[in-house]
């Protein structure tokens, strides 16, 4: 019975208070886990057959089994955990290139680390910038396939070997 009174007063906050920030809540499971979401608009917790629901302009966003959750809070400002794009004049501009089954890459810094990795994980080809800021990956040795190019300054997409 405490456990619904809760709910339903954490409902009723929710629902009734005026957000400032990054509307959130944070669910404490009993397992112990702390699941937190930040949402973009005041977000909307309902409780139908065994299950608590959080939805947002009507549409159900994450659910959890009733008898799982020991707690809601309701909180102004929930971090999203994805930090924002900072933009940098001073970025470099990395150009890549494809020919005959030869990736090349310029406009990397100097000894720069590229990385080529399969779906799997696993890394298939490496090697670093030269003083010019070029490299040159041969896919000869490697079978067709999909792989995720990754630069160590950060930069990455995925390739199609054919």
């Amino acid at each position: 019975m405490k456990k619904a009174l809760r709910i339903l007063f954490a409902m009723f906050f929710l629902s009734s208070m005026a957000w400032a920030g990054s509307p959130g809540v944070t669910f404490l499971l009993r397992s112990g886990q702390k699941v937190s979401f930040a949402f973009a608009q005041k977000p909307v917790i309902s409780v139908s057959n065994a299950d608590l629901s959080v939805s947002v302009s009507g549409v159900q966003r994450v659910s959890y089994a009733y008898a799982d959750v020991q707690r809601i809070y309701l909180s102004d400002d929930v971090a999203s955990g994805i930090a924002p794009v900072q933009s940098n004049s001073s970025q470099q501009s990395v150009t890549f290139s494809w020919q005959d089954g030869v990736l090349g890459a310029s406009g990397l810094n100097p000894n720069e680390q590229v990385r080529v990795f399969g779906l799997d994980g696993k890394l298939a080809l490496s090697g670093r910038a030269q003083a010019d800021g070029s490299v040159q990956l041969s896919f000869s040795s490697i079978p067709q396939g999909v792989y995720v190019v990754r630069t160590q300054g950060g930069l990455s997409y995925k390739l199609f070997n054919k």
